[in-house]
Parts: structure tokens; C-alpha cells; sequence
């Protein structure tokens, strides 16, 4: 089994007042526990304010920020644990199961999900000149990334967007992008 350490804090200092900010706009659009969509397609928040049993679930193509607390994703023997240093990359439909490591009332763990639209991945894969992906972890399609400043910060844009409905429909799709 691989399992990944939990560490709450971010890195640099600088994602930490990035995630304050993030978690600021996501506490505005999710005030109790539960799952929300948003006014930007593919775009999704969570809000869990305690740890949690592992539960099932369906993991899309996503990309998962954690920017308060910490999540885990078992699946089979492998255990995918992120918080605010890592973010989770699923590229297929798989089942697995959820679990919330680091959660209270008074400092949930909040977080956002994107939906990856394959068609749009393979087009920039294919433009990119992209290295051939590594074997991850287990062989599988889920993967742990390094949270960075200049990954973090596209996200912020993206958010700050649900404060403009009107520029949603042009500049969400070319941030996601």
C-alpha cells in the first residue's frame, strides 16, 4: 500500500494566501456541508466539517484542490492522500472511495473540483509536444501533483469569475484551458 503523508500547511508561503483567498470565495458559495455545483460548467465545490470513514464513490476525469484540511482517495491498495501541498489528477471514470482526514465546524475542509474535458486535454497534449506520460503510482490513472504558486493562481482567476455571471460564458472556458 502507498500511502502519502498529510501535511496541512502549504510550502510557500505565498499558496497560503492564495488558499486563504480561494477558501474565503468557496465559504461564500457553500455555507453548510455537502457538494455545489457552480455557475461555471465543470466546476464544482465540496464542504465536509469532519473527518469521515472511507465512502464509495465515482471519480471523473478531475483535477481536486484541497485549500483547507485534507482528503484521501483509496482505490484498490492505493491510498492518494492531498491537502493543500497536493492536488489529486484522476484521467478516467474510476471507482474508488473518499475519505476526509482533516475537517472540523470551525475549519472544514474546503475544496474544489474540475471536470476535465478530455477532448480539450488531447488537443493540448497533442499541441504541446508533451513528453509521453510516466508510469504513475500503481500503474493506474490517478496521480499526485506538487501544488505551485503558478498552478494555484489560473484557479483564482477562475473563481473570482463567479463574481462577474457576465464575463463567465467567454473567460471561463479560455482560463480552464
Amino acid at each position: 500500500m502507498n500511502i502519502h503523508d498529510v501535511q496541512t500547511q502549504p510550502a510557500d508561503p505565498s499558496l497560503g494566501a492564495m488558499y486563504a483567498h480561494l477558501a474565503d470565495i468557496i465559504r461564500r458559495w457553500i455555507d453548510e456541508e455537502g457538494d455545489r455545483s457552480t455557475s461555471i460548467e465543470n466546476l464544482a465545490f465540496f464542504r465536509r466539517e469532519a473527518p469521515a470513514e472511507p465512502c464509495a464513490c465515482l471519480v471523473e476525469p478531475s483535477i481536486v484542490f484541497v485549500v483547507q484540511g485534507a482528503k484521501q482517495l483509496l482505490i484498490g491498495d492505493w491510498s492518494f492522500a492531498y491537502d493543500t501541498k497536493r492536488f489529486l489528477l484522476n484521467s478516467l471514470d474510476v471507482p474508488a472511495r473518499s475519505q476526509v482526514l482533516d475537517a472540523s465546524p470551525d475549519r472544514p475542509c474546503l475544496g474544489l473540483v474540475l471536470k476535465l474535458d478530455l477532448r480539450v486535454m488531447a488537443e493540448i497534449i497533442a499541441q504541446g509536444g508533451l513528453p509521453p506520460p510516466r508510469d504513475p503510482a500503481g500503474g493506474g490513472s490517478t496521480a499526485l501533483g506538487t501544488m505551485t504558486p503558478a498552478l494555484l493562481e489560473p484557479f483564482c482567476r477562475l473563481l473570482a469569475l463567479l463574481d462577474e455571471p457576465a464575463s463567465i460564458g467567454i473567460l471561463a472556458p479560455l482560463i480552464a484551458r
